[in-house]
């Protein structure tokens, strides 16, 4: 609490951006875990699934333009809104081609069947995936003009929303409740809303002339995108080395264990409001630092706070526990041990992931995809030989193994530059 206090009183904007995520992430998760209750272990194994299939196609449409954006707009300043005007014209390219997706579209039913979820809960999470997309840009949109109240308040809102949909199918069906519900009020009418009331065109409207064509946008877009794709590599591949465990559980037609996964997972990113807090607020800040030493005491000084991990993870998953038993009883008996590990995880990756981003300051996403490609080759492997075996701890085992081997190379990799760096200034 002593280490939160202090980076709240160094950068006041923290303690909004942590209470709106805080917000937002609490909503999901509640609601989340609420289904739990009323869905079947197997239905609720394929709420999981399709989440976390709509969520990768997310990913794959956002093209990694959002930390672009948030990396050349601070790391050249002068020409900020040149850059948000050609993320935006490169958004709307990339929506238009969605008409190319009517092919895929037909295997993507076919991988449905596969995963257990069926072709109508595919063809939802596709729809909710280019919602999400754009939802995702206006966050993108906000962090890098470093308009943190815009981006609380979107959060907030879309919490709000979110509560409002529940509220209203519990009221019209009852505890009759189906996965598809659960998925068009989270991730497809609620942000929808959202990008609405925003009005995305508007507000680029009116904070830049949007319709007198910057002369170097071709440039621009060609710059972003260029950056975008290893950010868009290493945001694809990252979910997906932690996605193989659970799909396989569906290509092993074992939904209760993959709603048992789903709960671990729900449990373990309802602590992310602070994780992602820091990481917002912090990326912009890290893409224009001025030199080597103030990235060097940057890592260091995160560094200096990894002890206070295994606390935090034990407090937590005692929590998580507990609450779980109280909501479930032994409906998920494979949750608990999920949840633990799960947990741990990410409390580590909340610490690691911020040195991990300051290869964005040297220009060098390339090495993250080269990570991620490791962790998803080594993720199959395991969950081939594993998960039909040993369920849902054993998914859970794997996503931990590649997640934090990966963070490891990554912290490396940083550690690596930086000594050469200043290497070179001594010299």
């Amino acid at each position: 609490m002593k280490v939160m206090a202090r980076l709240i009183e160094r950068h006041p904007g923290l303690a909004g951006l942590a209470a709106s995520n805080a917000i937002s992430n609490g909503t999901t998760f509640a609601i989340l875990l609420l289904m739990s209750a009323f869905l079947a272990p197997d239905q609720y194994g394929s709420l999981t699934i399709a989440v976390s299939v709509l969520m990768q196609l997310s990913f794959l449409l956002e093209m990694g333009t959002g930390v672009a954006l948030v990396r050349f707009y601070n790391s050249d300043q002068h020409f900020g809104e040149a850059y948000v005007q050609a993320v935006f014209v490169a958004r709307l390219l990339m929506a238009g081609s969605m008409a190319l997706l009517a092919l895929p579209c037909i295997y993507l039913v076919e991988a449905g069947y596969a995963l257990g979820i069926g072709s109508d809960l595919a063809l939802l999470a596709l729809t909710s995936a280019l919602i999400m997309s754009w939802w995702n840009y206006l966050r993108s949109l906000n962090q890098a003009r470093q308009n943190f109240s815009g981006y609380a308040y979107s959060l907030v809102g879309l919490a709000v929303v979110r509560w409002i949909g529940v509220g209203l199918v519990f009221a019209m069906h009852g505890n009759d409740i189906m996965v598809a519900q659960v998925i068009t009020i989270l991730y497809l009418a609620a942000p929808l809303c959202i990008i609405l009331f925003a009005g995305i065109a508007g507000a680029q409207q009116r904070q830049m002339a949007f319709w007198r064509m910057d002369k170097d946008l071709w440039k621009r877009m060609g710059r972003v995108l260029e950056y975008g794709r290893w950010i868009f590599a290493s945001s694809l591949l990252f979910p997906l080395s932690l996605n193989v465990p659970l799909w396989w559980l569906g290509m092993s037609s074992n939904l209760t264990a993959a709603g048992s996964l789903g709960i671990g997972m729900y449990f373990a990113n309802a602590m992310a409001p602070v994780r992602e807090a820091i990481k917002v607020y912090m990326l912009p800040k890290v893409a224009g630092f001025s030199s080597a030493i103030e990235a060097d005491s940057y890592v260091r000084s995160i560094l200096g706070r990894l002890h206070y991990a295994l606390p935090i993870a034990l407090l937590l998953s005692l929590a998580a526990v507990g609450l779980q038993y109280l909501l479930n009883g032994s409906r998920y008996e494979d949750a608990y041990g999920v949840i633990v590990i799960m947990i741990a995880t990410q409390v580590i990756t909340m610490f690691t992931t911020l040195i991990g981003s300051v290869l964005h300051y040297f220009g060098q996403p390339q090495f993250d995809v080269l990570v991620n490609v490791a962790r998803v080759l080594l993720s199959v492997i395991l969950s081939a030989v594993l998960v039909p075996h040993y369920g849902a701890v054993a998914a859970a085992l794997i996503g931990t193994l590649t997640t934090l081997a990966g963070e490891m190379l990554l912290c490396a990799r940083v550690r690596f530059i930086i000594r050469r760096e200043l290497a070179g200034k001594s010299s």
